[in-house]
C-alpha cells in the first residue's frame, strides 16, 4: 500500500507532569473510497509515553468535507487527552509575551453539520463570535508608534 503524502502538519506542545512535550499533528491527503466518497487521515507523532493520542480517520461526502471533520477531530483527540495544548513552545511563549496563545488552533467536534445539523451549527456559532468580540474587548490596546511631526 502506497504512503498518502502529508497535506498539512503542525507541532504543538503541552505539560504533562510538569515536563513539556512535543507533538506533531498530521493530516494526511483526503483519499477516495470504494464507495464514491472521501476519508482523512490524521496522526499524532511523539517521543514521550507520558500521552497517547490514537491516530483516527474522518469521513465526508467528498474530500473537503473529509478534511474537515479530520480537523475536528483532531480537536476532539486533544480534548480527551486532558492536556493544555499550544501552538507555541514554553520558550517561544516567555520570549512574546504578547502572544500568549495558549491554543492550538484545530476547531472542536460538534460544529460540524454531519452531528448537529446547519442550523444548530450556526446558532452556536453565533453565540461563539459573540464571545469572541467581548474577549477582543478584554485585551491590551496595542502600543502607537509616536508620530514623528515636523519641526
Amino acid at each position: 500500500m502506497p504512503m498518502t503524502p502529508i497535506a498539512a502538519e503542525r507541532s504543538i506542545y503541552g505539560t504533562v507532569d510538569e515536563v513539556e512535550i512535543k507533538v506533531v499533528v498530521r493530516l494526511l491527503t483526503p483519499e477516495q473510497t470504494e464507495e464514491g466518497r472521501a476519508l482523512c487521515r490524521y496522526t499524532f507523532q511523539t517521543d514521550s509515553d507520558k500521552v497517547a493520542l490514537t491516530d483516527g480517520i474522518a469521513y465526508g461526502v467528498d474530500s473537503m468535507q473529509a478534511l474537515i471533520e479530520a480537523l475536528h477531530g483532531v480537536g476532539w483527540t486533544l480534548d480527551r487527552s486532558g492536556v493544555e495544548w499550544s501552538m507555541f513552545s514554553e520558550e517561544e511563549l516567555q520570549a512574546d509575551e504578547s502572544n500568549g496563545l495558549r491554543e492550538d488552533g484545530f476547531p472542536r467536534a460538534g460544529l460540524s453539520v454531519m452531528f448537529l445539523g446547519a442550523d444548530v451549527r450556526k446558532r452556536i456559532q453565533s453565540y461563539v463570535e459573540g464571545e469572541k468580540l467581548i474577549a477582543m474587548k478584554s485585551l491590551p490596546k496595542p502600543r502607537r508608534k509616536p508620530t514623528l511631526r515636523p519641526l
